[in-house]
């Protein structure tokens, strides 16, 4: 999904999933057969950085690109990048919500939030998921789900919320 969504062609196939030319050939039109929109993004991308020679995320934030060899590259920074600046977003948000509580914003590690709640204080956990998942501003039309983990030990031992 991930390989196709962010411009792999066959040649990937081949090398990621092990798979002969005839094999790669099939699945990358059986995708896109399912997918068509995907084709029609990753276009666009083509053409945004083909006449602009950059693309741009939800919040502006420019990707230039000039050797059409890498514009398959794009795609992905233009999903990704997104993403990175929505939760960058949020840390913000979520900084700023808590300044009158216990509760400590610890780091984030790669799309998670870590955070030190004391038991006095677990009644901030909705809250917090509440913030993560209100993306309205930006993606109206796509929901952003906002899971919960716990561990009163260490991060080897996360449980899910209940």
């Amino acid at each position: 999904n991930f390989l196709k969504n962010y411009g792999g062609g066959e040649q990937a196939i081949i090398d990621q999933v092990k798979v002969d030319q005839d094999t790669a050939h099939t699945l990358d039109q059986a995708y896109y057969t399912a997918f068509p929109l995907v084709k029609e993004y990753q276009r666009w991308v083509t053409n945004e950085l083909t006449l602009k020679g950059y693309v741009e995320n939800l919040y502006g934030r420019r990707y230039y690109m000039q050797d059409p060899r890498w514009f398959y590259k794009a795609s992905n920074y233009v999903i990704q990048g997104g993403c990175a600046d929505l939760v960058k977003s949020k840390e913000i948000e979520v900084h700023n919500f808590l300044k009158d509580y216990k509760t400590e914003f610890v780091l984030p590690i790669h799309d998670e939030l870590v955070f030190s709640v004391p038991d006095d204080e677990v009644w901030l956990v909705p809250e917090l998921q509440k913030i993560m998942q209100d993306v309205g501003d930006y993606l109206k039309w796509i929901p952003m789900i906002s899971d919960i983990e716990y561990t009163k030990t260490n991060w080897a031992d996360k449980e899910d919320w209940k």
